[in-house]
C-alpha cells in the first residue's frame, strides 16, 4: 500500500464529514419518507391503478422509464420503479462532489504539491479517494438498505430491499469510476 495513504485518507474524512452526513441524512429521509408515502397513500388494489394509470402516461415514462408489464403490480414494484432513477441521480451526485473534492480541488489549492513533496507517492492521493468513495458508498448502501427493510410495505421483501439498495450503491460507485478489477 501507498506510504501515509491511511493518513490522507484520515484527513479526507476530516474535511469531508460534514458533506457526508448530509448526503446520508438526505438520502435516507428520501429513502424513508418515499416509502412511508407510497405505502400510506397506495395501499389498495384501487389507489394502486389510479397510480399506475398515472405512471403509464408519456410525461411519467420519460421521467421514471416505462413501467415493467407485469400480471400484477405491488407497492414495492412502484416504489422501485419510481424511486431508483431518483436515487440513482443524487447517488450519483454525491460520488461526484466527493471525487471532485478529493482529487481537483485539492489539486487547485496546492494541497496536492505539499502532499507529494513529502514521503507519499503521485497516487496516493486518489487511492485516499477511492478508499473514501468506497467507504461512504458501502455506509450508504446499508443505511438505505436497513431504511427499506424497516418500512411495512405490502409484498416487499428483505432481498428486494437489500438488491434496491445494492443497485444504488454500485451506481454510485460506477459514477465515482471504481473500477472493479
Amino acid at each position: 500500500m501507498n506510504r501515509n495513504m491511511w493518513w490522507l485518507l484520515g484527513a479526507n474524512l476530516k474535511s469531508d464529514y460534514r458533506v457526508i452526513i448530509v448526503w446520508l441524512l438526505v438520502n435516507f429521509s428520501l429513502i424513508v419518507s418515499g416509502a412511508l408515502k407510497l405505502a400510506d397513500l397506495y395501499n389498495s388494489p384501487e389507489t394502486l391503478d389510479q397510480l399506475l394509470t398515472m405512471l403509464r402516461t408519456p410525461m411519467m415514462t420519460a421521467m421514471f422509464a416505462r413501467m415493467p408489464e407485469l400480471s400484477q403490480y405491488t407497492v414495492a414494484i412502484v416504489y422501485a420503479t419510481i424511486m431508483l432513477p431518483i436515487m440513482a441521480v443524487l447517488m450519483g451526485l454525491m460520488n461526484v462532489q466527493l471525487v471532485v473534492r478529493g482529487t481537483r480541488q485539492m489539486e487547485e489549492s496546492g494541497e496536492t504539491e505539499l502532499i507529494r513533496g513529502g514521503v507519499t507517492t503521485a497516487t496516493t492521493p486518489v487511492l485516499a479517494t477511492i478508499f473514501e468513495v468506497l467507504g461512504v458508498n458501502v455506509l450508504m448502501t446499508m443505511t438505505m438498505g436497513i431504511g427499506v427493510v424497516l418500512i411495512p410495505m405490502h409484498v416487499a421483501t428483505n432481498s428486494g430491499a437489500i438488491l434496491f439498495a445494492t443497485l444504488l450503491g454500485t451506481f454510485g460507485l460506477m459514477v465515482a469510476g471504481i473500477p472493479w478489477y
